[in-house]
Formats: structure tokens, C-alpha cells, sequence
């Protein structure tokens, strides 16, 4: 059943059919703006934001179809939040490895403790939704 802010079940049911162009739309317009918000709170550029997103909606996209949703052992949100979340982590590492600095992550800024904390990204995901 669906609820305002509750998970929507078919729709997971729908998306695990890749080939379904309009639950594949429906759910990147659901998540999309979740994602984006949740990633803004890190102080994270644009451009940067973007790129992050669409790794997470393909890292979602090859996922989903053996996603077993059993809200007993945890909310969709959660494994949502687990994926954006280490996928944010990867990429800041990847891009510090590198030598490439994001803007915005300036000397100072909290953005890369948030990084750090679960329970600064459960606060800002759970805020977001």
C-alpha cells in the first residue's frame, strides 16, 4: 500500500522489469530530487552532484531487479541511504586520490564529516524525506 511517505511497493514490484520505461520514470522522478537534496547538505558542487546521482540510479537500476523488499528486516529508505551513501564516500576518496578537489568541500567544512558519520547521513536523508 502506499502512503504519502511510505515506500511504494509496486512501483518496486514494476521496476525490477527494466524494460518498463514508465516505472523506470516514475521512480527516477520519486528518488531523483531525494538524492539530489541529500547530497546538496554535503556541500557538494553541481556539477558533481549530477555525476553522483547518475551512479546511484545505475548502481540502483542493476540492483533492483533482485531487491527483495521484507520491510521486517528494514526500510527501503534505508537500503536507498546505504547505496547513496557509499557511493558518495567512493567517489570524495576517488576524487582525493586523485588530486582533484571538489569546490565547495573547502578547509573546514563539515561536509567531509559528514561523510564520515552514519548518523549525519541517516539525519540528513530522514530530513530530506
Amino acid at each position: 500500500m502506499f502512503e504519502q511517505w511510505g515506500t511504494n511497493e509496486t512501483l518496486l514490484q514494476r521496476v525490477k522489469n527494466q524494460y518498463d520505461e514508465n516505472s523506470c520514470k516514475e521512480f527516477n522522478d520519486i528518488y531523483r530530487p531525494y538524492f539530489y537534496m541529500i547530497i546538496k547538505s554535503l556541500n557538494i558542487r553541481h556539477h558533481d552532484i549530477e555525476e553522483l546521482i547518475q551512479m546511484i540510479m545505475i548502481k540502483l537500476w542493476k540492483k533492483l531487479p533482485e531487491f527483495k523488499y521484507d520491510p521486517q528486516r528494514g526500510d527501503f529508505r534505508g537500503w536507498l541511504r546505504t547505496v547513496a551513501t557509499n557511493t558518495v564516500r567512493s567517489y570524495v576518496v576517488t576524487k582525493a586520490y586523485k588530486q582533484e578537489s571538489l569546490e565547495g568541500l573547502e578547509e573546514g567544512d563539515n561536509s567531509r564529516s559528514l561523510l564520515t558519520s552514519d548518523s549525519a547521513m541517516v539525519e540528513i536523508a530522514d530530513r530530506e524525506w
